[in-house]
């Protein structure tokens, strides 16, 4: 029922002649988005990345698994990566929040762009509402206010009333959820990292990784942002020795897209 299982880079042959396409090579990628994406992380040294879109994959990578009672308390994941790697990871929820409340606004006439939500979300000097995004109570469809002003009832937080308010309680609330799994990655790893990589559309969002970069008190390293369809893409060249391997494709990333550096304000 199953095909065989082959590593990333096998050629498998060419297009069907019947599908009018010319004699192009197919080749079989990283198994997952996530595992593509972190193929195009720009960095030569151990590094945390965020892949970063509407779930947060939060992790690192690892030439072997981890398999302790820590990280699975922790409830990280081992997942196969490119070349034999492993992908040590948590998947939190991501921008997923601010999708749905964008949503709501939209559903009573009010129309904001990402942009603007940034904006306005950055106007908040004071915000007193945290909320536990990976809570089950967040992971549906419906109107996110009522459940941030009900959780914040439960815990009682200052309830947020504005459309500023529940966006900046859901991007500070993001950022704290990173903070929290990167800490959890480290003692399981025992290593203290200096740098986080955000890629994904996450990493378009210039507030939003400012926001990270002053919770986590790390560096942040943006971009890029289609990450997934350019460690497809790098993958591919590797197996065509058009590139000679992973270290030498991040260099080429490094040089070719412009990256943003966020360093950490903790005033």
């Amino acid at each position: 029922m199953f095909p065989k299982i082959v590593k990333e880079g096998n050629f498998l042959g060419t297009a069907k002649p019947e599908l009018g396409l010319g004699d192009i090579k197919v080749i079989n990628v990283c198994q997952h988005d996530t595992a593509s994406a972190v193929v195009s992380v720009p960095s030569e040294k151990d590094f945390l990345f965020i892949s970063c879109g509407t779930w947060s994959l939060i992790g690192t990578e690892l030439k072997e698994p981890i398999l302790s009672k820590d990280a699975m308390k922790f409830n990280l994941t081992n997942e196969s990566g490119h070349s034999g790697t492993t992908r040590l990871l948590k998947n939190c929820t991501g921008l997923w929040l601010i999708q749905e409340l964008k949503r709501n606004y939209e559903e009573d006439g009010v129309n904001y762009s990402y942009e603007e939500i940034a904006n306005i979300a950055s106007l908040v000097s004071s915000n007193k509402c945290l909320i536990d995004t990976d809570d089950e109570i967040f992971s549906e469809p419906g109107d996110m206010r009522e459940r941030i002003v009900s959780y914040a009832k439960r815990t009682t937080q200052s309830i947020p009333n504005k459309p500023e308010e529940f966006f900046r309680c859901a991007y500070e609330s993001l950022a704290h959820t990173y903070k929290k799994t990167i800490e959890e990655i480290e003692i399981v790893t025992n290593k203290k990292f200096e740098e986080i990589h955000i890629v994904g559309g996450g990493s378009n969002a210039t507030f939003f990784c400012q926001l990270v970069a002053n919770i986590t008190g790390k560096k942040v390293i943006a971009g890029p942002g289609e990450a997934t369809a350019i460690g497809n893409i790098v993958i591919q060249l590797i197996s065509l020795k058009k590139i000679k391997d992973v270290a030498e494709a991040r260099k080429i990333i490094s040089n070719s897209f412009n990256l943003i550096t966020f360093m950490p304000n903790m005033k």
